[in-house]
């Protein structure tokens, strides 16, 4: 190559990266790569939130068909929301101090 056609390339080469330099700048594409990250890690946090969901919703549906079968979770669920004990039994109260009370000597 002479020397005219090596400082047509390195001006051609030159005016290239300035035109893409301007064009990045011009169209913020670092700013929207950086929301795009920021969207996309939302995005799979509401996909585990909505796992979990799911999960709870499963298990909770679950609990709701033995209600209707199994006697030993009606007694629970029973006992539990009347604060029912059985003959026997001791029921153990544990209540948290409010941290002002437990901060004085």
């Amino acid at each position: 190559m002479n020397k005219k056609g090596r400082r047509w390339y390195w001006v051609t080469l030159l005016l290239a990266v300035a035109f893409a330099v301007f064009y990045l700048e011009q169209r913020d594409l670092p700013g929207r790569y950086l929301n795009q990250q920021h969207e996309i890690g939302l995005l799979n946090e509401q996909r585990e939130g909505l796992r979990k969901l799911e999960n709870e919703r499963d298990r909770v549906r679950r609990r709701v068909e033995n209600l209707n079968t199994d006697p030993l979770e009606i007694e629970a669920a029973i006992r539990s929301r009347k604060r029912l004990v059985r003959e026997g039994e001791v029921v153990y109260r544990l209540e948290e101090t409010p941290a002002e009370e437990t901060a004085r000597p």
